[in-house]
């Protein structure tokens, strides 16, 4: 069983419950980890048929960060890693982080950060 990352997507989005983070937009940034046996798959044969197209991975994501309002990067985080295994039978399980960059916490400086695992049931 191998792994598949994508780290470091950054995203302009208005999620967020204060009322100002439905007005403005605020960076998050995104990381997946899909696992899953392609790797091993295509590594044998070099066959992107054989693998996940992260390509896709990335159109889910951005299909979500740049969607609907979402009060929690609870919901962000779950929303991607349940559509992703919608979208791609290979993947066993995923994991996603969810980091809002600049959260609305006065004399903070930090970031917030929420971590999700998927796995496919059955």
């Amino acid at each position: 069983m191998g792994k598949i990352f994508l780290n470091d997507m950054i995203f302009s989005a208005r999620h967020g419950v204060c009322p100002h983070e439905h007005e403005f937009d605020q960076k998050f940034k995104v990381a997946v980890t899909l696992k899953t046996s392609a790797v091993e798959e295509a590594g044998a044969c070099d066959d992107l048929v054989k693998t996940i197209n992260y390509a896709l991975v990335y159109d889910v994501v951005q299909g979500i960060m740049l969607g609907e309002h979402r009060q929690l990067i609870e919901t962000l985080a779950y929303s991607i890693g349940t559509q992703i295994l919608n979208a791609f039978e290979k993947v066993d399980s995923v994991k996603v982080k969810v980091v809002k960059l600049a959260p609305p916490i006065q004399n903070f400086n930090g970031t917030a950060a929420v971590e999700a695992k998927v796995k496919r049931h059955g």
